[in-house]
């Protein structure tokens, strides 16, 4: 039996018995997920002919006869249980050398990934939601069994539109179905004389849904331990969070044990008997917990039945929020979040129209040479500006109408709870007037500006208040606006307003809270402090708001609150001065780097400038700058450091996952680290982003999408995030809503490489050449200069082209690598029929390139830039070398890798058959990507 840590290379089928497991369009095997004892794939049974999930043990397992015992012992427990709520295994081979068993395969998403997208659930679909899993589980207990693990993420939901003949039963819920899957921790229940004695093996189970119990490591778990796991669940749904979150396991065993049931963060519409069912579930002493599953079924069932009838346009999607498209779930389930096991959507290619000639090329030539290699080169020219415009890294909410307001601003959506926009503070000379930009008096400035984002820092950990966004309120900072018109704009229902003075050593800042409908002064302090104690204030006013409007600072956050991030006030003047300039320019990287290094300098304790410093470095290293093991050493060590020193600080997390990210490619490591930074900081739109951009890496473009939706609606004037919605939606193909999607990035910003990306969008929804071109046209000579050559040669104006290549530099640089400017010079000179100058350009390419992959042999992206040159100079070996390096570089960096530039490669190898006169191999490249989800569609053709 062939190892399930060691696929077959080749296409040959890889079998379990009778079981073959799919493969992935690049050829891989499909893996839906993995954890310590076994391999998860998306499977065939050849028999009865029905897709199933098979979960193969590790080798490294496989050969140790505990591990095998507690693996069949698992498809045992899980086999014992019949249930429609219930996964069933249905096959196990014990066998050793072949210890597998075959589970349903749930053609859903985990109950963990709907909630990021669509929570908090109204009481009625959430209390549906329940009493499934509550049937579930009372099947489980009946055959003597603990899951154990039961969290959102192993709770599967699977979707019958209407009229489908499951949808009426389930119409409660909206037409869902819920499945408990994953039986890895289950265990006989102990019998009633046992003692509660600790178990040396240690906490088994997800701390966020552990039962005090089993947060104590108890021996004798029974029904109840699940049943309080059923009772975090079921908050999650109404809170869109679970009753406790903390920052360590530890901080959580120790919420479960002694803390009281947050109740202010359930919402007010929940019904006084779901409180009350709640209150029992989540009961301390396990004795006042309900006993009986059934019973607790049925309660959650006419508890449902109590609640007010949803109106019929809400009975399928009853979120309390927009409807937003079923989410697709994670696969990276090693994560210590518990994360749950997916697979990507199967892609479903839109039928493109094709443009008229000469835009429209057949492939079917034998015999195309460097006709077919134009093609290519055209059609990598559109494609590596629209992935410059993908390839972003991270920077540093689930649903927006890409349709402008009349005022030309996205609405802003609010809740009922109260809304706080906290304006800009006003920056005032030492002499109480105000500051002048660009007169020294500026410090001031940077200094208000850090005062203001460090108080709403400290106002986003207040539970109930809304606040809105910093990009949104800042465009009032220079702009003289009435707290009302403010409000009214923002969408407010509170304005805090104030200013900073600086004299010396010593600031004050004055605050007024107002409401907004009445211009009412709720509150009002002057805080006078040295400038080392600045961060007192911060906690000051988020003390004091929350103590004004009578809301709630939990314990945890006023903590975390008076920590000082830096007690040293020249390295925190340091740390502003380099947040400033960076919201400025990206110009002025290198004096941002040095500030930062002086801050930590002056206080090496200072976590968060070290967190800034090691997303600066692997900024540089990204964007090709500097790729020294030098500047990779320094990225790691800032980020490191900073987690070393406050592991909790969600910027630290955030640093630690763009090291993953944009320095080791590692994109399920970056989304490890992202996730825990929100599991800090739910709403660190930095850390949101981010997750998007990884998972879009990782070809998961639903998942991203909503990550992204997520992003806007937290800060909905960041023309950025809107813009990153839009290229995923344009990756997806689906041209309309990308088109819209564009247009609504372009009212916050009006970059002409975004307009760039939404022209191609038309192209791509009508087909019209012309229209593209003219757009393009006029657009070449407005984006940056290092995207002009790519966007002159999609519309095919080679002297143009020419010229730009000439006014860029010898070296380019692009995301994660750097090359000649004569290789493109080559592309462009063959492609206007100058073939001896291109030579000449291709050779002092291949000679520079040849010296670069001596140097770096394994970065698979120069080692294609470099088959690129030797095709094109076309020497004595030079293309069956060609060949060779764009086989192994487009091997070393697949598809399955990153679904960008794995796929950028393919268009490159596409490139290079092409020059070497293999028309029918590079024709079968093209096609292969032409069917799958990826911008690469006929119209380029």
């Amino acid at each position: 039996m062939q190892s399930a840590a060691e696929p077959p290379a080749s296409q040959e089928p890889l079998r379990f018995a009778h079981y073959e497991v799919r493969r992935r369009e690049d050829g891989s095997p499909w893996q839906l997920g993995e954890g310590g004892m076994g391999v998860t794939y998306r499977a065939v049974d050849t028999r009865l002919r029905i897709e199933v999930a098979l979960k193969v043990i590790r080798p490294a397992a496989a050969g140790r006869e505990e591990a095998q015992r507690l693996f069949v012992r698992e498809a045992r427990a899980a086999a014992r249980v019949h249930h429609p709520n219930v996964a069933p295994v249905l096959f196990l081979s014990d066998a050793p050398g072949e210890c597998f068993y075959a589970m349903e395969f749930v053609d859903g998403v985990a109950l963990h990934a709907f909630l990021r997208a669509r929570s908090p659930l109204l009481p009625r679909l959430a209390l549906a939601f329940a009493e499934q899993v509550a049937r579930g589980l009372e099947a489980i207990h009946e055959q003597r069994l603990v899951h154990r693990d039961l969290k959102p993420g192993n709770v599967m939901v699977v979707e019958f539109p209407p009229g489908h003949p499951r949808h009426r039963p389930l119409a409660e819920a909206g037409g869902r179905l819920l499945k408990i899957i994953d039986f890895g921790l289950a265990r006989g229940m102990a019998s009633a004389a046992a003692s509660v004695a600790p178990v040396t093996a240690g906490f088994r189970g997800t701390a966020a849904y552990a039962s005090p119990e089993q947060c104590l490591e108890a021996a004798d778990l029974d029904a109840r331990s699940d049943l309080y796991a059923l009772g975090c669940i079921l908050w999650e749904m109404l809170a869109g969070r679970p009753p406790f979150v903390a920052r360590s396991e530890f901080e959580l065993f120790q919420l479960h044990l002694t803390a009281a049931v947050p109740w202010g963060t359930l919402p007010a519409d929940v019904p006084g008997p779901v409180r009350a069912l709640l209150a029992r579930l989540l009961a301390k002493d396990r004795d006042q917990r309900p006993g009986d599953t059934g019973e607790v079924a049925d309660e959650l069932r006419d508890a449902r039945a109590a609640c007010p009838e949803l109106a019929p346009s809400s009975a399928a999607d009853s979120t309390g929020g927009e409807t937003t498209p079923l989410p697709v779930m994670p696969r990276d389930t090693a994560s210590a979040l518990g994360v749950p096991i997916s697979s990507p959507p199967s892609p479903s290619p839109l039928p493109s129209p094709v443009l008229p000639p000469p835009a429209t090329v057949t492939l079917t030539s034998r015999s195309l040479g460097w006709g077919l290699a134009a093609v290519a080169l055209v059609v990598a020219g559109i494609f590596f500006v629209v992935q410059r415009w993908a390839s972003a890294p991270p920077v540093g909410g689930t649903g927006i109408d890409p349709t402008p307001s009349p005022a030309g601003r996205s609405p802003i959506r609010v809740d009922e709870t109260p809304v706080l926009a906290v304006l800009p503070f006003e920056a005032l000379g030492s002499g109480g007037g105000s500051a002048t930009p660009g007169r020294p008096e500026d410090e001031a400035s940077y200094f208000a500006d850090g005062i203001h984002e460090d108080i709403l820092t400290g106002l986003a950990k207040v539970e109930g208040l809304k606040l809105i966004a910093r990009s949104s309120v800042m465009r009032f900072r220079d702009k003289p606006t009435s707290a009302r018109e403010a409000a009214r704009e923002l969408g407010a229902t509170l304005v805090l307003e104030g200013s900073v003075r600086r004299a010396g050593s010593r600031v004050r800042v004055t605050a007024n809270l107002v409401d907004a409908a009445s211009a009412h002064q709720i509150w009002a302090e002057t805080y006078d402090r040295e400038v080392r104690d600045v961060f007192e204030i911060q906690s000051a006013v988020a003390r004091e708001i929350a103590a004004a409007l009578r809301m709630n600072l939990p314990a945890s956050d006023r903590a975390a609150l008076a920590r000082r991030p830096t007690t040293n006030a020249a390295a925190y003047e340091k740390f502003l001065q380099a947040r400033a300039i960076q919201r400025q320019t990206d110009a002025r990287q290198a004096e941002v780097i040095a500030l930062y290094e002086q801050a930590v300098e002056l206080d090496p304790a200072f976590a968060l400038a070290w967190a800034r410093l090691s997303r600066e470095h692997a900024r540089a290293y990204w964007y090709a700058y500097d790729h020294t093991p030098e500047r990779v050493a320094k990225a790691r060590r800032a980020a490191e450091t900073a987690v070393r020193l406050q592991p909790e600080l969600a910027d630290a997390r955030v640093a630690l996952g763009d090291l993953h990210y944009r320095i080791e490619n590692d994109w399920e490591a970056a989304l490890r680290e992202y996730r825990v930074a929100l599991a800090v900081e739910p709403e660190n739109v930095p850390a949101i982003a981010a997750t998007g951009l990884a998972l879009r890496r990782l070809g998961r473009w639903e998942e991203a999408g909503a990550q992204f939706r997520r992003a806007i609606a937290l800060a909905p004037e960041d023309a950025q995030k809107i813009n990153w919605l839009a290229e995923t939606l344009l990756i997806m193909r689906r041209y309309p809503e990308a088109d819209e999607t564009f247009a609504h990035a372009l009212l916050g910003a009006a970059n002409p490489s975004w307009a760039a990306a939404q022209a191609y969008a038309r192209l791509e929804m009508s087909g019209d050449f012309a229209a593209y071109e003219e757009a393009a046209r006029a657009l070449a000579p407005r984006v940056p200069l290092d995207e002009r050559p790519a966007l002159w040669l999609s519309v095919r104006d080679f002297p143009a082209a020419e010229a730009a290549l000439r006014a860029l530099p010898d070296t380019l640089a692009d995301a994660q690598v750097t090359f000649p400017k004569t290789l493109v010079l080559g592309e462009v000179l063959a492609l206007a029929g100058r073939a001896a100058e291109a030579r000449t350009a291709f050779s002092a390419a291949a000679d520079d390139l040849g010296q670069a992959v001596a140097r770096a042999p394994s970065d698979a992206l120069l080692r294609m830039k470099l088959a690129r040159a030797l095709a094109g100079r076309g020497g004595p070996g030079d293309r069956e070398r060609a060949v060779r390096e764009a086989a192994e570089a487009a091997r070393a960096f697949p598809e399955s890798r990153d679904y960008i530039f794995g796929r950028l490669l393919r268009v490159e190898q596409a490139q290079v058959l092409a020059a070497c006169g293999d028309a029918e191999a590079a024709c079968a490249v093209l096609e292969h990507l032409m069917s799958t989800e990826v911008r690469l569609t006929r119209t380029q053709l």
